[in-house]
């Protein structure tokens, strides 16, 4: 998750598509594959963006586990982590000042405690 300002095309022009349970989706307009989405609660302030999709994306460390509860019974997962069985939340002061201020200024009426 980042501030949609902070995200640069390298290249194409991604178009729009309206995902579902009203997820924005912005897809790359060659192969149709998910660039990034906006959920509905939280609007267009914040980019859900898929590690694959970064250029540099081997340079992020994972930080949790989530929806654990549908892995693969023969994946193990390090005890280094939080793990969580849906999405959950680690502790992370600096991330959630970043979200709240993005909230904010997208005009969002969201407050972190509703993004369930």
């Amino acid at each position: 998750m980042i501030e949609t300002r902070h995200l640069t095309i390298l290249e194409g022009t991604p178009r729009p598509f309206q995902g579902a349970a009203s997820h924005k989706e912005m897809q790359c307009a060659a192969c149709g594959s998910a660039v990034w989405s906006h959920h509905p609660k939280l609007g267009e302030a914040l980019a859900f963006v898929g590690v694959g999709m970064l250029d540099e994306g081997e340079r992020l460390l994972p930080e949790a586990h989530y929806f654990t509860r549908s892995k693969h019974p023969w994946l193990v997962l390090p005890s280094d982590l939080p793990i969580f069985e849906s999405l959950g939340y680690p502790a992370k002061p600096e991330a959630t000042t970043r979200i709240a201020a993005a909230l904010a200024d997208g005009g969002s009426s969201v407050t972190l405690e509703d993004r369930e």
